[in-house]
């Protein structure tokens, strides 16, 4: 699964509460941290609180490699 600056910064800018990243039947979706049981079979990627407790204010080339470590993370664990 390819992740991507932009899949990054969509959960960044979302205008939801928590927003999270899932991986969900091959593709990428965002949903607010009150959903999350609702998408059964659902991996979650990243959430916002995440990607700021480790990257703060990312630049394009920091969410460029943590979305490739995201990717091969995803990728090892078979999704």
């Amino acid at each position: 699964m390819k992740i991507t600056v932009a899949d990054l910064r969509r959960v960044l800018e979302s205008p939801m509460t928590e927003p999270n990243l899932l991986l969900v039947g091959g593709r990428l979706i965002i949903v607010p941290a009150a959903s999350l049981g609702h998408n059964p079979g659902a991996m979650t990627v990243t959430s916002r609180a995440e990607l700021r407790a480790k990257l703060g204010e990312p630049t394009d080339a920091e969410l460029a490699a943590h979305a490739a470590l995201l990717g091969a993370a995803i990728s090892i664990l078979g999704a």
